[in-house]
């Protein structure tokens, strides 16, 4: 049984028929779907939405993008994050971490732009570390080097898995020596991923797994499509016959390091 590590539920998509969306998900073999928090509102839904379906987990955070949404020096937003992780069905923070990708908002320039993103990544690990809860990761952009140096204080600590990982085996051995983990999106699936499809051959079982970003990063063949939970299946069938194993076990050892990761995930019995 596949666990959907990463669904942005709360797009308002898969939210207006969020349940038929997760009863397409159990047809697929899919028994447990993670949905995201971006925002504080974001978050709050998700764990609203998580309380009314089984298999539904979430996570809350401050995406970097998202850093200009909340008053910062107040404290009152990871205030408002602590007692979001405590409700029911929560099972990690996320997703936080760095974005270089995406103009400034806020009025901002760059480089406070980005020491504000870097400040409230710093504050949500404390936090999480704190609740003896893991996190889930965004980079994106030229961030990269950036993000690892923040968590490696952290090792020991606390784990993280760097979600949509796409970048090339060199940068997942120390990720993986640190005991993190990174999670494969739809984007294994497309033929010009040549150094994602040599990461998904070599990586050791036990340290990644498999996510769809929904309702982005569609696996073909629903690329440029809007993705959902189900497709998680394509993309772990794609990264099985890359890694020349049979699906269910892939599927095994996926939700297994779910289940070691995520605090409180469970899959349903039988």
């Amino acid at each position: 049984m596949l666990i959907d590590t990463h669904a942005h539920m709360t797009d308002p998509g898969l939210l207006a028929e969020a349940g038929a969306v997760l009863g397409r998900a159990r047809e697929a073999g899919v028994g447990a779907v993670i949905t995201i928090g971006i925002t504080p509102a974001s978050s709050r839904i998700g764990i609203e939405l998580a309380a009314q379906h089984q298999g539904l987990f979430a996570t809350p955070g401050l995406h970097p993008t998202s850093v200009t949404k909340i008053d910062a020096g107040s404290g009152a937003w990871l205030e408002d994050l602590r007692q979001q992780a405590s409700m029911p069905k929560v099972v990690a923070l996320g997703e936080i971490g760095l974005d270089n990708y995406h103009p400034p908002r806020g009025g901002l320039t760059a480089g406070a732009y980005h020491r504000l993103q870097a400040d409230c990544f710093e504050a949500q690990l404390a936090l999480a570390a704190d609740l003896d809860l893991n996190v889930v990761i965004h980079q994106r952009g030229d961030c990269f080097d950036q993000v690892c140096a923040i968590l490696k204080p952290w090792a020991g600590r606390l784990r993280a898995v760097f979600h949509c990982f796409s970048q090339p085996w060199d940068k997942a051995v120390p990720l993986i020596d640190d005991g993190h983990l990174v999670s494969f999106t739809g984007i294994a699936t497309f033929k010009n991923a040549a150094d994602l499809h040599d990461t998904c051959r070599r990586i050791p079982a036990g340290s990644f797994m498999v996510e769809t970003d929904a309702p982005y990063l569609a696996p073909v063949p629903h690329r440029g499509k809007p993705c959902e939970p189900a497709h998680v299946r394509l993309t772990a069938e794609h990264i099985a016959r890359l890694r020349g194993e049979s699906f269910d076990d892939l599927a095994t050892h996926t939700s297994a390091a779910a289940l070691g990761f995520f605090r409180g995930l469970e899959l349903p019995a039988g």
